[in-house]
């Protein structure tokens, strides 16, 4: 498998990196062992983009979601009481590997990690609000970090040879996750920040002069990304607000629109003037 690895807490890059399964089930079951629990490497199970933000001195990957472009796996940490019996009955069904966490005996309750494979892997810009409500409400009793952008989770260790450790590789079914919908609510986030966006600026028409009006709708359709169903939505949003502000047709048909999009555009006039 290829993973993003992370040195330690406080790394500020990260490096994709091959580990092959027998390895990988060695590491589950004979965890590092390490004093300081800052210092354990961390990992997302998921890929980088193929353009990255670096680090200038290092000329490595910086450790931020931006460098993220999907995740393979669902990573989750449980420290707040639900048992790990509990989860192993909850989610018997499931495909996944368990391992206690460094602090595992030493502090109240079980405290573990899990690991689900994903039936299909998740973009991991679609990780907005709508979309972390719902894998919480699957997994309502894991730490709700663990659905942010960019969550890294701790590679098995304990603190010494002594310490407590337990793991538990569960054959069940990968984790079937509604793709389509959390395009859906990613793609309704996108619309609604640039409808915030354009209302905080809709006092630009100020004399009638809609020139700046103009230019921002065109800032906006500009940086549109490529797909029939995206653009469709927001443009429409952008001439819903031009409307709003009462734009003439004589400066919205200034607009630079894509080539293939004359008869959709011409629609969208048609239907919001009239």
């Amino acid at each position: 498998m290829k993973l993003l690895y992370k040195q330690h807490k406080f790394s500020k890059t990260m490096i994709y990196k091959s580990m092959d399964d027998t390895s990988y089930i060695n590491l589950i079951k004979h965890p590092y062992v390490i004093d300081n629990k800052d210092n354990i490497p961390l990992v997302i199970y998921g890929k980088p983009k193929t353009k990255l933000n670096l680090e200038p001195k290092s000329e490595l990957a910086r450790c931020i979601a931006d460098n993220i472009d999907y995740m393979y796996a669902l990573q989750l940490d449980f420290d707040n009481g639900f048992s790990i019996e509990q989860f192993k009955e909850q989610y018997k069904h499931l495909k996944y590997i368990l391992y206690t966490s460094w602090s595992y005996g030493f502090k109240p309750n079980d405290r573990y990690r899990v690991i689900l494979p994903l039936q299909t892997k998740l973009p991991i810009q679609y990780l907005v609000s709508g979309v972390k409500n719902h894998l919480h409400l699957m997994f309502k009793d894991a730490d709700i970090t663990c659905f942010d952008r960019g969550h890294w989770q701790a590679l098995p260790a304990i603190r010494n040879s002594k310490a407590p450790y337990y793991y538990f590789i569960n054959k069940g079914e990968l984790l079937n996750l509604p793709i389509d919908k959390y395009k859906d609510l990613y793609e309704k986030f996108i619309i609604d920040e640039q409808r915030k966006k354009i209302e905080a600026t809709s006092n630009i028409n100020i004399n009638n002069d809609f020139t700046r009006a103009i230019i921002k709708a065109q800032k906006l359709i500009d940086n549109i990304p490529v797909g029939k169903g995206v653009r469709n939505k927001r443009l429409f949003t952008i001439l819903a607000w031009l409307r709003k502000i009462d734009a003439p047709l004589s400066d919205v048909y200034t607009l630079s629109i894509w080539e293939d999009y004359d008869k959709d555009f011409n629609n969208m006039i048609k239907h919001l003037w009239g």
